[in-house]
């Protein structure tokens, strides 16, 4: 027995475009998961992944206590002053299919009872006062209305990639917020080695969708850190040239190019606004 085919368990095809062939690249990246019965990967990979989950809370709150960047006065602290762990999917660890979903950095939150109240339990957090579930709980509820206008992110990563927030991972690339939301090289650099290295490592994941072209920039260290990962690029928001035929055909799909493999339209299929 073999794993199924990356179509059938990442990103369903879209009712609309039932009918398109897969992608034949997409048979290739699933052929190198055959090498072994399925059964026996799947057992040995759950296990192994079940030790990894609190290795992942002791890697969050480690990079709650760090403050290089700002002791460097590289950037400003905003009012959310420490790294923000992101959203792991309770079923990710048992799953034999892992999606991560790595983007560059959280946004300067709004000084508002929200933002209060998450301040709090991240401060909780660091001191160890307070466990990982808890952020993750109120991280889970706020994600709906992520974005701008409110509701993008989980329109575009959940409803247009057929994804489940149970299944998958989120991960920046930089875990801490700014004043002005500025991110210099130097800071993404140090922050990849320091935390979100690490913590790729303890996510283990099949796949990789970088987010946006800073984080493409990071794909040999990915790769690096991940040698059996694929990596696909994705966009959030396709480029100026792009969006008129974007706006027209409401998909996007992405081209191969080094580690990333091509994706059939339909996995990408999403609605653009035109503010956007």
């Amino acid at each position: 027995m073999c794993y199924p085919c990356p179509w059938t368990v990442l990103l369903p095809f879209s009712p609309d475009r039932t009918h398109e062939r897969p992608n034949p690249r997409l048979h290739q990246t699933a052929a190198c998961l055959t090498e072994r019965p399925l059964v026996s990967r799947h057992v040995s990979q759950t296990e192994t992944m079940i030790e990894a989950k609190p290795e992942f809370e002791s890697r969050a709150r480690a990079a709650t206590g760090c403050r290089e960047c700002f002791t460097r006065r590289e950037v400003q602290a905003p009012y959310i002053n420490v790294a923000q762990p992101r959203w792991v999917g309770p079923k990710y660890w048992t799953a034999p299919f892992r999606v991560a979903i790595l983007m560059l950095n959280p946004g300067q939150s709004r000084r508002d009872s929200g933002a209060k109240e998450f301040l709090r339990l991240i401060h909780e957090f660091r001191d160890g006062t307070t466990q990982l579930g808890k952020i993750l709980e109120g991280q889970r509820e706020s994600m709906e209305s992520w974005g701008n206008p409110p509701g993008r992110f989980t329109g575009f990563y959940i409803d247009g990639l057929g994804l489940d927030f149970d299944d998958i991972a989120f991960a920046n690339i930089a875990w801490c917020a700014t004043a002005s939301n500025r991110y210099p090289g130097t800071m993404l650099d140090r922050c990849f080695e320091l935390h979100t290295g690490p913590l790729l490592k303890i996510l283990h994941p099949t796949v990789v969708l970088a987010s946006g072209s800073k984080v493409q920039g990071f794909g040999k260290k990915i790769a690096a850190i991940l040698p059996e990962a694929t990596v696909i690029k994705i966009a959030l928001r396709p480029s100026r040239r792009a969006r008129p035929r974007a706006e027209r055909t409401h998909t996007r799909s992405i081209g191969a190019e080094d580690r990333t493999v091509g994706v059939p339209t339909g996995w990408l299929t999403t609605k653009w606004s035109r503010r956007a």
